[in-house]
């Protein structure tokens, strides 16, 4: 076993490249004391490779993308960026309208899913953007998964549920497949 002082602040998630050799985390002080932080590791040693700024409030996710040639972030505030693996450079940055945890790229690299505290979950358009579906149906989403062909959207909540978003015409209005709750 190998450990490592990895942050000097909580750590949120962990990450792996789609190849498994680099490793990405992230951190942050959610009273936004520090910024918060992501950090690219080699993971066969844990030895760092690069760190990541921009984050100005706790990085609660941090996700690479099926090729892995990107890394999605997200921060308390709701801002995600997006950077360049190799070069280490932010690429994009997009604004969700409340606090954001979960990331899911679809399974193509085309789009993003934040679950975000209000409940919701954006279907974001990586290259222009632009929010194409908004998706409710839970009082705080807490992991959004895409079902391996891209075509429906998976968000759990808080409260005992799970909702299936169909995501295979992106040109309707999407909806709900099946919502199922537990007790």
């Amino acid at each position: 076993m190998k450990k490592v002082n990895a942050h000097s602040q909580p750590v949120y998630d962990v990450s792996f490249s789609p190849d498994g050799n680099t490793t990405a985390t992230c951190c942050g002080d959610w009273t936004k004391a520090e910024p918060g932080r992501v950090k690219l590791w080699k993971a066969s040693s844990l030895t760092e490779i690069a760190r990541l700024d921009g984050h100005e409030s706790a990085v609660r996710s941090a996700v690479f993308d099926p090729d892995g040639s990107r890394l999605a972030s997200v921060s308390e505030d709701g801002v995600i960026r997006i950077w360049d693996v190799e070069t280490q450079t932010e690429l994009a940055v997009f604004r969700n309208s409340t606090g954001a945890r979960p990331l899911e790229w679809s399974p193509d690299g085309k789009l993003l899913a934040a679950g975000l505290h209000d409940g919701t979950t954006n279907l974001w358009n990586v290259k222009t953007g632009a929010v194409v579906r908004r998706f409710g149906g839970h009082k705080d989403t807490f992991s959004v998964r895409f079902v391996p062909d891209g075509s429906i959207l998976i968000g759990a909540g808080g409260e005992k549920q799970i909702t299936l978003w169909d995501t295979s015409d992106l040109a309707g209005a999407g909806g709900n497949v099946a919502h199922v709750s537990g007790n």
